[in-house]
């Protein structure tokens, strides 16, 4: 209705925002996890640092500032040149980049034997924060915010570890998808039921849930969770779809009586 003006709706995976899972941290990142799901790292001149939140100035935090949205050519001009600083260093490594957007630098570190995860760590000892790791790449975000050089700044801190955590190449598989039992929007809408990911084998997901970050689904809702995805599910660090170690299906009945699937 044009007469009610612009809305938006911003959609979050499911159990995203509810309490904070009691949890022992296992990395650097988690001391900053607040809520299920949601890391928050503020910039020094933010409501939230205001607030008590932990304040982090360097690469990979923004002020909701995104530079696409309010270009400035000089700026997006020098942003460009640092990327390409900090791939040609990299490069020059042995580690290639994933083409992505100007303010951002996807460094690919397993097939070049480097665990993004303990890059991370290494890196988050020197308040150097990216965006995310996924097993394979990991990802510098910057924002106009962020100084000039501090990708290829980045990108020097990530060489200065690379040869201690340097190993063989690896290719992280993802979990193979499960048969779609049902149609998306029909599993979405059917009666579930919340079970342990212990016994979810072989039943259909009624909902989303993966791994996070970068926050990709294992299992789609409508499909038949797999083995492998129950495996990844389990130990993942931090997790979506999944609360209390239960994730939510399509109730037997309803799928044995109605739909016999």
């Amino acid at each position: 209705d044009p007469a009610k003006g612009f809305r938006v709706l911003v959609a979050l995976p499911w159990g995203t925002n509810t309490d904070r899972p009691v949890m022992d941290n296992k990395t650097a990142e988690d001391p900053f996890l607040t809520a299920r799901n949601k890391w928050l790292l503020a910039h020094p001149e933010s409501d939230e640092a205001k607030g008590g939140a932990k304040v982090v100035s360097r690469l990979g935090v923004s002020r909701k500032v995104d530079l696409l949205i309010t270009p400035q050519t000089d700026l997006l001009a020098a942003v460009r040149e640092d990327r390409a600083a900090a791939e040609a260093l990299l490069k020059a490594a042995g580690i290639r980049c994933f083409p992505s957007r100007t303010l951002s630098l996807a460094a690919d570190l397993a097939p070049a034997g480097i665990s993004p995860r303990a890059m991370a760590d290494a890196l988050a000892k020197e308040d150097i924060w990216c965006e995310l790791e996924d097993g394979r790449y990991l990802l510098a975000y910057n924002s106009p915010l962020t100084p000039p050089g501090a990708l290829a700044a980045f990108a020097k801190a990530v060489l200065a570890h690379a040869e201690g955590l340097r190993g063989e190449p690896f290719f992280p598989p993802l979990p193979a998808h499960g048969e779609a039992a049902v149609g998306y929007l029909q599993a979405l809408s059917a009666p579930y039921e919340l079970v342990p990911l212990a016994a979810a084998e072989g039943r259909v997901a009624a909902r989303n849930a993966g791994v996070t970050p970068p926050c990709y689904p294992v299992v789609t809702a409508g499909e038949r969770i797999t083995a492998a995805a129950v495996r990844a599910l389990a130990g993942g660090a931090h997790t979506f779809g999944v609360a209390g170690g239960r994730i939510a299906v399509i109730e037997e009945g309803y799928e044995r009586n109605v739909h016999h699937i």
